[in-house]
């Protein structure tokens, strides 16, 4: 065997399909384009649909997955059709959506990007084949998109997409390893909570997080991972994988989401069968496979059973988070039990620098707070980005997620313009100029002022 026959062995068998294997994601998309056309205000929980099969789109009969038993879904409710998976109503809602609206949601969620995980040969799955550009998105390949088909994804791309629809709508960065240690128990890596950013509303995730429990009830998709006496919510995906960009017939990979409890979610999973022999509805199916995880799960970790779900409503989002910036651990931590909240405290020390949710965020009692602390007699510093050249958008982002704050002025004709005056901020504009100055140290918090012009 030659030496590139051999690192090409040694390479598949160190492969991990969750971050380098890429599939269709088939129905497990369908909640983030209801998740998007909620959050935009163009459909509500109240709107209806009809399935008779199919859609005509651009002279093709684009069918809905229950038309090949001969069957179609009829008048139903948004919980239903989600309950459904019912292909139909996706196109409706993605027609209104318009492709614009649809590339936005679909990047902002993840799609097509790494996550950063911490393991290696993570695949970015953007290959123009793999994952549509806004000009590739004509109403047929709009249509598809909608309920998962025509472009790819992996594992951990799917779980950590699916995230932000229970958790308050934050996109984070998964990982593996809390702290690698030596020998002395020093700490020689952390990997902590990180938000990439926020791609929904609280009102939003709470409305997803209520109506996907609607998948495992006797009546949706997912019965088969229902656990007697826990409300679990989920979402079942078929997705036919592609082979030198072309389909490979028969070859398909199912997967099932679920999360519990609805109430409060704290587990959330992903079961994939890559290529099963069979894939009929009554054969084959990943929600069994995760209904044992979940139940050894419930038994290892003693949860209780949920309360009545029916007691649960959208409308109750819980309490604000209070702001325990700068605020001594000791108080925020007795405040924390008095509210009924959990916490987890990341780094060493007497004082409260960062917490996750974020202050005024809605939480409900059993929530987790995480809470990053320092020593009082230590200011934790963030290292100034370069920010020069980016466009405001894209600057503010990548302040922002260096822990600062930040103010731009219009640069027009050798005068500043502060946002108050400037009514009619030209577009096309780009950081001039900054201060403080890229790559100088300052206090968490410590506002960057940019320089626009055109």
């Amino acid at each position: 065997m030659s030496t590139d026959e051999q690192n090409e062995f040694l390479f598949k068998n160190w492969m991990n399909f969750n971050i380098s294997n890429p599939f269709e994601p088939g129905s497990i998309f369908k909640p983030i384009v209801v998740a998007a056309a909620l959050e935009e205000g163009i459909i509500s929980l109240d709107d209806t649909y009809y399935c008779n099969g199919y859609r005509s789109i651009g002279g093709h009969r684009v069918a809905c997955w229950i038309a090949a038993e001969g069957r179609t879904h009829g008048n139903q409710t948004l919980t239903e059709a989600m309950a459904n998976s019912c292909n139909v109503a996706m196109m409706d809602i993605v027609e209104k959506m318009g492709r614009e609206m649809f590339y936005h949601y679909r990047n902002d969620f993840g799609y097509g990007e790494r996550t950063g995980i911490d393991l290696p040969n993570e695949h970015a799955v953007s290959d123009p084949w793999l994952m549509f550009s806004l000009d590739q998105l004509n109403p047929v390949e709009l249509a598809t998109s909608s309920f998962g088909q025509g472009f790819t994804a992996t594992a951990i791309q799917s779980i950590t997409s699916f995230a932000p629809l229970i958790n308050g709508g934050y996109l984070m960065r998964p990982y593996i390893v809390s702290q690698i240690l030596d020998r002395n128990g020093n700490v020689l890596k952390e990997n902590s909570p990180t938000l990439i950013r926020r791609v929904i509303s609280s009102e939003t995730s709470d409305q997803m997080r209520i109506m996907l429990h609607s998948v495992v009830t006797p009546e949706g998709t997912g019965r088969r991972a229902m656990i007697d006496g826990h409300n679990i919510g989920g979402k079942t995906g078929t997705g036919q994988q592609i082979a030198n960009q072309t389909y490979e017939d028969g070859v398909l990979t199912l997967t099932f989401f679920a999360y519990f409890p609805v109430e409060n979610p704290r587990y959330l999973a992903l079961a994939v069968i890559d290529n099963p022999q069979e894939s009929t509805e009554g054969s084959i199916s990943a929600a069994p496979m995760l209904r044992e995880v979940l139940a050894n799960i419930i038994e290892y970790r003693n949860i209780r059973p949920s309360d009545e779900y029916e007691e649960i409503s959208a409308n109750e989002s819980g309490i604000p988070m209070p702001d325990f910036t700068e605020v001594p651990l000791i108080e925020a931590t007795q405040a924390l039990n008095r509210l009924g909240l959990d916490f987890v405290l990341r780094n060493d020390g007497d004082t409260v620098v960062r917490q996750f949710p974020a202050a005024n965020e809605m939480v409900t009692p059993g929530s987790e707070v995480i809470l990053f602390i320092r020593s009082s007699e230590e200011a934790e510093l963030a290292v100034v980005p370069d920010v020069t050249g980016l466009s405001p958008e894209e600057a503010f982002t990548l302040i922002y997620a260096s822990n600062l704050s930040a103010t731009s002025v219009t640069r027009f004709n050798g005068h500043e313009i502060s946002p108050e005056e400037d009514d009619d901020e030209p577009t096309g504009q780009t950081v001039h100029r900054q201060m403080p100055e890229p790559g100088q140290r300052v206090q968490l918090g410590t506002e960057v002022r940019l320089i626009l012009s055109s």
